[in-house]
């Protein structure tokens, strides 16, 4: 079947743009595939661009500031990522949200039934604008699209990177990734628990134990809080330039093995990772305050109780 041009909102962080990029990519390949920057919130690098322009691709993504419709499509974006995020059990709410969506499909666009997975994608062939988050492996897990995703690079590459690629080396880094700040005020995610970390990490040193742990955090002094004094000397933290989300994003995938946050950041890093068969682990419920997102861990990770 020939793919037909469609356009992909993106938003969100690096993470939430790599969902939208792969499902993109597994709708309608790179040839026909347009990133809108212009309706949603995509997190921006330095020079004004989303993350994502921030890396070489295999092919280059073509990415769009159309402005058609703007306000009415930016809407009805603002609308669908929120009720995408939630549960809704009230059969009205239900209906009324069905009987808008099949209003949408006359204007071309689609709508995420949820967070994770949604089969309906596929079949989406009249619809050229898409909606929605995307956080699920199913779009990313076929070769082509993998090796597609795995051959990105930052656009620069700062001396402190090159440093740690070949400290990678001798070091077989353990990946620890503690999201502490921005997780204060985002009450459905929440800050997993301290023991979270401890009995992953500890599983993590069980199969790697002469690996160096490699600690990426937004809140230094408080993520070593969370840990043990006998990992102290372990511990190389990662903190050359957060600004600099590229960069920090490749030394994330330079590790063996992971311990992730509910962070989709961190889920690329993994899944990303330049180790041909690195060990994760990941938290049990990615959700505070719901469901997993359908198809979102994948099934040679191991899952951590973290309630």
């Amino acid at each position: 079947m020939k793919k037909t041009k469609k356009t992909f909102v993106i938003t969100g962080g690096l993470g939430n743009q790599l969902f939208q990029l792969a499902a993109g990519l597994a709708t309608a390949g790179p040839e026909n595939l347009i990133l809108d920057r212009n309706l949603g919130k995509p997190r921006l690098n330095a020079q004004g661009y989303p993350n994502l322009d921030s890396f070489v691709f295999p092919t280059q993504l073509n990415f769009t500031t159309e402005r058609k419709w703007k306000l009415t499509l930016s809407s009805i974006g603002s609308l669908a990522f929120k009720v995408s995020s939630k549960e809704f059990n009230n059969r009205r709410i239900q209906s009324t949200w069905l009987a808008l969506k099949n209003k949408f499909k006359i204007l071309n666009i689609f709508l995420s039934d949820g967070v994770g997975f949604d089969s309906r994608l596929t079949t989406a062939i009249k619809q050229k604008w898409i909606f929605g988050p995307f956080h699920t492996y199913k779009y990313v897990q076929s070769d082509s699209i993998h090796q597609f995703m795995k051959a990105m690079y930052p656009r620069s590459y700062p001396s402190w990177l090159r440093d740690l690629r070949v400290a990678a080396v001798i070091e077989k880094p353990i990946i620890l990734h503690i999201r502490l700040a921005d997780y204060l005020n985002i009450q459905e995610l929440g800050i997993l628990r301290a023991d979270y970390f401890e009995r992953s990490l500890e599983k993590a040193i069980e199969h790697f134990p002469n690996s160096r742990i490699w600690l990426f955090t937004d809140d230094e002094t408080l993520a070593l809080k969370f840990l043990n004094n006998h990992h102290s000397k372990k511990i190389r933290i990662i903190n050359y330039d957060q600004a600099d989300t590229a960069a920090n994003f490749e030394a994330m995938r330079l590790g063996n093995c992971y311990v992730i946050s509910n962070s989709t950041f961190s889920w690329w890093g993994a899944y990303l990772s330049h180790s041909p068969d690195p060990k994760v682990y990941c938290p049990e419920n990615w959700f505070r305050t719901k469901q997993n997102p359908l198809l979102m861990i994948p099934k040679e990770w191991e899952a951590v109780v973290n309630l």
